[in-house]
């Protein structure tokens, strides 16, 4: 194994580690939401008013990720150090001023976004509503801010410190719920947002003085770096937010049926983004600076293998991930978060659109390594043409849906409106990669489909015969279902379990 692939695994297990800390910690503060607030109006008024800031940061947040990345790649590969420096901090104040702005406009016009995101809402809960939203909005400053910091570092190959900036937001939140809301209430959760996001970006400013970052208080309107960032930063923001959109547009549909539908939805998105932000972010985060390298100096051979290997990776991991989710999606949901408020109401709703959002694992996962390979080479216009697509097949298919399935027709609609997007985006990259290897993505799809299928017959097969308590079921079931994969990876020749297999015998043994 070569120095430079040693380094890459090295990055990749700390990465690794990173998001999986994040996402423990996001689960432990979702548990400890549900426990205290369950899924009650008060709880939708929160996810009504943390939408904006939620929205952006998945959005906007990390549009300034995909931007700064290949501006400032591309002045790194020109040996431009200095310049280098001088782009971010132009950017860094301009979004800086913009944000604070936006985040004044939102307090203001607090009563006009409830009545957007939350029409069916009225009376009290539309008034609870409009407050959490003007005690969370301030959040947005902090968390644009700390996005672009995220981009600074991601493009010097600095990972492990943004991947858990977010266990920070988490640890901020969880303490306030747990201090504050027997006095404070649901406004202690938004408050505790606040100062979640406030840490997400100062946790990361140390790694820039780490880099010798140079900053320098300029606000040039006239340099080319801020004009690039000006010219792509709204199809960037539409191409990365279109699912985001997909929940706005849950919570939207989800606020005429049940009380309790939007929380629900919400609780099982979250879910999914388990398996999503820990597997998928890690790949994705690792292969966009490489991509943005190989776009720059020409070499469209490698960017088309970097690609390749990580929708290859995607499908190896993200597909048995869902087929395990949706076989134990009520198993899942009792254990993670039924006590407290969370009763078998709430675990019935959650675990019935847990299910349907699998559908859509592959495709969210694969739309987040594609998406960034459209970027990587600073073409905006195919992933925003797949985004209005998508999004007008969702909002056919949600008004279809809902009355038939109630709120489980949103998840299954935003499954297949991302699948149709992600289909859209991998037909048209061959506009950049001509060559692109799609018969061996074929191959470890198919691959792996069926060794996930194989699995997940023997988990239910297995689940249907005990009757433990769901900690235990669980634990079984998921054990089971690891060894399971692994057995039919191997007996389906799965290439990336023989390159996994590989490099821990060399990591135990002591080979380099």
């Amino acid at each position: 194994m070569s120095s430079a692939t040693g380094k890459v695994i090295r990055a990749a297990g700390i990465l690794l580690i990173m998001n999986l800390l994040s996402r423990v910690l996001g689960y432990v503060r979702d548990a400890v939401i549900a426990g205290h607030f369950g899924t009650s109006g008060a709880t939708d008024a929160y996810m009504v008013a943390y939408t904006i800031p939620y929205f952006l940061q998945s959005i906007v947040g990390m549009a300034f990720v995909m931007i700064i990345v290949p501006i400032l790649t591309d002045y790194g590969v020109k040996g431009k150090r200095e310049e280098m420096w001088k782009a971010a901090s132009v950017i860094f104040n301009w979004t800086a001023l913009f944000l604070t702005a936006a985040a004044l406009m939102g307090i203001l016009g607090a009563e006009i976004l409830v009545k957007l995101m939350a029409p069916g809402f009225s009376g009290e809960l539309a008034i609870l509503a409009r407050e959490l939203t003007r005690i969370i909005m301030p959040s947005i400053i902090f968390m644009g801010l700390g996005m672009l910091v995220t981009g600074i570092l991601n493009s010097q190959h600095v990972f492990s410190v943004p991947a858990f900036a977010p266990a920070a937001e988490n640890i901020a939140i969880i303490l306030t719920v747990v201090f504050l809301s027997s006095k404070l209430g649901i406004h202690g959760l938004a408050l505790g947002t606040l100062v979640g996001f406030m840490f997400f970006l100062f946790i990361q400013i140390p790694s820039l003085k780490k880099l010798n970052f140079r900053y320098f208080l300029s606000f040039d309107s006239h340099h080319p770096a801020l004009i690039q960032a000006a010219s792509e930063i709204i199809p960037i923001i539409f191409g990365v937010g279109v699912n985001q959109i997909y929940l706005a547009l849950n919570r939207a549909f989800a606020s005429f049926v049940a009380e309790g539908s939007i929380s629900a939805i919400d609780f099982a998105y979250r879910l999914i983004n388990l398996p999503l932000g820990i597997f998928a972010a890690t790949i994705s985060t690792l292969i966009f600076p490489s991509m943005s390298e190989h776009a720059a100096s020409g070499n469209k051979r490698e960017y088309a293998g970097t690609l390749t290997r990580g929708l290859n990776l995607v499908s190896f991991i993200i597909i048995p991930s869902a087929v395990g989710l949706w076989v134990l999606s009520t198993p899942v949901v009792e254990l993670l978060f039924q006590r407290g408020a969370f009763d078998q109401r709430a675990t019935v709703m959650t675990a019935a659109a847990l299910a349907y959002f699998t559908l859509g694992m592959y495709g969210w996962s694969a739309n987040m390594v594609i998406i960034r390979a459209y970027y990587a080479v600073k073409d905006t216009k195919p992933p925003v043409f797949a985004g209005v697509i998508a999004i007008i097949v969702n909002i056919l298919l949600s008004y279809l849906f809902l009355p038939f399935l109630g709120h489980r027709g949103l998840p299954l609609a935003n499954s297949i409106a991302v699948t149709v997007q992600t289909a859209l985006l991998m037909i048209l990259i061959t506009k950049h990669l001509p060559d692109m290897e799609f018969s061996s993505m074929g191959k470890t799809f198919a691959k792996a489909l069926a060794a996930s299928m194989l699995m997940g017959a023997g988990v239910y097969l297995i689940a249907s015969e005990i009757t433990f308590p769901a900690y235990a079921e669980t634990a079984i079931c998921i054990g089971a279902g690891v060894i399971l994969y692994i057995l039919a990876a191997y007996i389906f020749r799965i290439e990336e379990i023989s390159v996994i297999g590989e490099l821990a015998a060399r990591k135990f043994t002591g080979v380099r």
